[in-house]
């Protein structure tokens, strides 16, 4: 029995100008999943990265949301071709040299997914907060059995 096959045409290419990544083809040997920690709209997260001062900083996909204005819960959004590459890691030298292993660049060679959620939470009274202590529905929180990063809730 054949697998099915992602369907192409349900990603919605939202786009960045060229100067906010850099269109170079590159070998991808890793993926690495981020999270927004706010904006719950993939379309809105990709327009701010295309408008900001901050240069080549952003990742080819980003993952809609509950609750988006402009976007669908689980909407899939491209910035730009996996086959380029823009800074989404911020691993410095010295990071590399701490564990004696010598420097590369790994945003080059990965692809950057966003999902947009909060990231970790904060119960209180029986009610879970975000960092910016906004209430997030008990519906949209996971409980994880042993705390990562020293927190057990997140969105």
């Amino acid at each position: 029995m054949s697998e099915p096959k992602l369907d192409l045409s349900k990603i919605n290419f939202v786009g960045m100008d060229d100067n906010e990544y850099l269109r170079v083809d590159t070998e991808k040997k890793q993926i690495y999943l981020h999270h927004t920690a706010g904006n719950s709209s993939g379309v809105r997260c990709i327009q701010h990265w295309n408008n900001d001062k901050r240069g080549r900083v952003a990742t080819c996909v980003v993952i809609s949301g509950k609750d988006a204005k402009m976007s669908k819960d689980g909407e899939i959004c491209q910035a730009y071709s996996s086959k380029y590459w823009a800074y989404h890691l911020g691993v410095k030298s010295d990071i590399f040299k701490a564990y004696g292993v010598p420097y590369k660049l790994l945003d080059k060679n990965s692809i950057g997914i966003e999902i947009c959620n909060w990231g970790y939470l904060t119960e209180r009274d029986g009610k879970y907060y975000n960092y910016v202590n906004g209430e997030v529905p008990k519906d949209e929180v996971t409980i994880l059995d042993k705390a990562y990063k020293g927190k057990t809730s997140y969105n």
